[in-house]
């Protein structure tokens, strides 16, 4: 995950540093709750993930089945695991199977050093033996579930039911904490960032009755103006574009001459994106300098078909004028053709007392000249 620049030592600093610990400690053992908190032990049967996460650990048909009560944690648990031992499975699944085992055997040996985060469940949408959701720290209750399943006990006497959890009931900050967890514990496209930061400025909004600045977002996250605008600049793409972005993980700094330079053209943008996509897969390096000189060539080769489109347009129209000045030519012809020599005279005598008929038709006569100079010089 690309560095950035931000304030020192903040959330996200380090997250983008790419040093962040899942298992570090966030809080001595002994440290007091924070303010609007309590510290508790929990069943962990009570508690479920957050359906408001931007992000899961799980497949969403498996939540579907935590949510409806279909199945308790344990069932579903163990569903996941079976399906990531099967023939053709996803190696990113069977490595986070393999990374959940390694956390719930750091916490039957040593405990859980980090309480997990919770708030009190406060609509309708899940079974009524649910009566808290994950704020933070989804993880380390699965291992919980895992230890549970497994019949394990906690440094050989806790039961690994029960869990430390943080319950706090100030959802002002609900969002932010959320995000930064994610951020930091999974690999989250540009997009999903973005409409995580868009998603918590509303909450924001809305906790404190006021339109909150975005200054106040940045200090909260610890990021700068410039990366919360850039990251907020991606959500402007095409709906197609944002929808690749989302299923092949792309970050923001690759993405950059795209949104910069194809901000208004939405066909250019699926296929500078497309590109980098294939260098990434390929895992080919300076991705960036290099779709931005891919995305300087669509851009010529864009001029160089409207160039060609506009002549062609030309040419077309030039064919229509000439079969109308051949049609009017003929039609002038035929006019003349009719006049017999007693006519003829009348018009020159009409001529030779109009000003403006004399005058048009020397015009007409220098038009017909020029003509055909330029027909004898072509030929």
């Amino acid at each position: 995950m690309a560095k950035r620049r931000g304030k020192r030592g903040s959330a996200l600093d380090t997250l983008f540093s790419g040093t962040v610990d899942p298992y570090a400690k966030l809080n001595e053992p002994d440290a007091a709750a924070p303010v609007g908190s309590a510290l508790a032990e929990l069943d962990v049967m009570t508690i479920l993930p957050d359906p408001e996460q931007p992000r899961h650990f799980l497949p969403d048909d498996l939540y579907e089945r935590l949510r409806t009560g279909t199945s308790n944690a344990v069932e579903v648990l163990q569903a996941w695991m079976t399906r990531a031992t099967r023939l053709g499975s996803p190696p990113a699944m069977q490595q986070e199977i393999t990374a959940l085992e390694q956390l719930a055997q750091t916490i039957e040996w040593h405990g859980l050093i980090n309480p997990i985060t919770v708030r009190p469940v406060t609509d309708d949408d899940v079974p009524t033996t649910v009566a808290y959701l994950i704020r933070t720290g989804e993880r380390r209750w699965w291992a919980h579930v895992l230890l549970t399943s497994q019949q394990k006990r906690i440094q050989d006497k806790q039961s690994p039911e029960v869990i430390k959890a943080i319950i706090d009931t100030d959802v002002t900050l609900l969002r932010a904490e959320q995000l930064v967890e994610n951020m930091a514990r999974s690999d989250l496209s540009v997009i999903e960032k973005a409409q995580g930061i868009e998603l918590l400025h509303t909450e924001l909004s809305e906790a404190r009755g006021r339109k909150v600045k975005w200054e106040e977002v940045d200090q909260l996250l610890g990021i700068s103006r410039n990366y919360r605008w850039r990251l907020r600049k991606v959500l402007t793409l095409s709906d197609e574009a944002v929808q690749l972005i989302i299923e092949n993980n792309l970050q923001e700094k690759p993405l950059r001459p795209v949104v910069d330079k194809l901000a208004d053209r939405p066909d250019l943008q699926l296929a500078a994106i497309r590109q980098l996509i294939m260098w990434q897969e390929a895992e080919e390096t300076g991705g960036h300098d290099r779709l931005s000189s891919y995305v300087e060539q669509l851009l010529r080769q864009e001029r160089v078909e409207q160039g060609r489109a506009k002549s062609a347009n030309q040419k077309v129209s030039l064919s229509a004028w000439s079969k109308k000045f051949g049609r009017n030519v003929a039609k002038t012809l035929q006019l003349f053709d009719d006049l017999n020599e007693e006519a003829l005279g009348g018009v020159a005598a009409i001529v030779a007392n109009d000003d403006a008929a004399a005058a048009d038709l020397a015009l007409l006569r220098d038009k017909i000249n020029a003509i055909l100079t330029e027909s004898s010089r072509l030929e």
